[in-house]
């Protein structure tokens, strides 16, 4: 019988959290008998254990770090753009997964101040990216980043073919390795703005991000977003989460390990490559920014 070694932990100063689980044979295995209610047979295959595997993961969250004597995720409603929340109770998450991982952040709202009051005035969002090889790399960077972002992103490639050729180089050209990882970086950043936002789509035409300047320029306000790397079954990851500036500083970064021994909680490290807070709101420069 799986079981989750259980950690003491000290609540007053886990704040917001952060889960991080692999997708393979053991955990999907574990989260079946662990947790069978959230395996969905009217669902598709992928979307079957997508669904499996994170509710599985934020109910281990909620239980080692929250309230040991949960059995059941809390209540859950969508917003118009399929953000799911709990009705009532006090904690904040969001959610996401490749095809071989998954992540939730959790932040718990101060038990003496209604969820309902706080909740609108904080916006918490993350997102995990494979970083991989694309057919369509020009034509994303075209439509999904302003000038500013691209310059940043095509950086590296652009000096070292200036240096050999003495030319700029088309953005139709491949991304080396390091241009892919900025790639990521900034999309999953955009990624965990806009769920933060709850809009979908709607906030992307307003969003610019300056790394250089360790801006981020939204109609969000009062947050910080973190950018970085990890790695999953040997596979390089980009992760990006939001969150409110004044809990960042006292984020937990936690990892589930599933052996046939059992699932323990370990403390687990993300290299955060941007630190971006919000700004107030600027006109969006249409022109390239030169290297």
């Amino acid at each position: 019988m799986w079981k989750i070694n259980t950690l003491l932990i000290d609540h007053k100063e886990s704040g917001a959290i952060i889960a991080l689980m692999a997708i393979n044979t053991v955990t999907i295995t574990w989260a079946k008998q662990q947790y069978p209610q959230f395996l969905l047979p009217h669902l598709g295959e992928k979307r079957r254990y997508t669904h499996l595997m994170s509710r599985a993961l934020l109910l281990s969250v909620l239980q080692q770090y929250y309230d040991p004597g949960i059995t059941a995720l809390p209540e859950l409603s969508y917003n118009q753009h399929q953000k799911p929340s709990f009705i009532s109770a006090p904690y904040l998450f969001n959610l996401t997964h490749t095809e071989d991982a998954v992540a939730v952040i959790i932040f718990p709202l101060s038990a003496t101040t209604s969820s309902s009051s706080v909740a609108p005035m904080i916006s918490i969002g993350i997102d995990l990216e494979r970083i991989q090889p694309r057919r369509s790399f020009s034509g994303l960077l075209e439509r999904t980043f302003t000038p500013i972002e691209r310059a940043w992103i095509l950086e590296d490639r652009e000096q070292s073919l200036k240096s050999s050729t003495g030319n700029p180089a088309p953005l139709s050209l491949p991304l080396n390795s390091e241009a892919q990882r900025r790639f990521f970086l900034l999309w999953s950043t955009k990624e965990a703005y806009l769920k933060a936002d709850g809009r979908g789509l709607q906030g992307l035409k307003s969003l610019e991000i300056n790394p250089l300047q360790q801006a981020l320029y939204g109609d969000l306000r009062g947050g910080k977003l973190y950018a970085g790397t990890t790695s999953f079954n040997q596979q390089a990851h980009s992760i990006a989460l939001y969150l409110p500036k004044n809990s960042a500083d006292h984020l937990k970064i936690t990892a589930l390990q599933v052996t046939s021994n059992g699932a323990t909680f370990s403390s687990a490290q993300i290299k955060w490559d941007l630190t971006l807070s919000d700004m107030p709101k600027q006109h969006i420069n249409n022109h390239e920014i030169p290297f």
